[in-house]
């Protein structure tokens, strides 16, 4: 089975990142633009 995610991140322009997490990978997510994290998930468990 999959997590839904969605990252609504405000930067240059606005973004919208879904992230889909099979419950086999629990965990803390990031989401990183030229070197910069620019969102985060930190559990990602259920």
């Amino acid at each position: 089975s999959t997590i839904n995610r969605s990252f609504n991140i405000t930067a240059d322009d606005q973004i919208t990142i879904t992230l889909q997490v099979s419950t086999k990978y629990p965990g803390s997510y990031r989401i990183v633009r030229d070197g910069t994290v620019i969102a985060q998930e930190d559990n990602i468990t259920q």
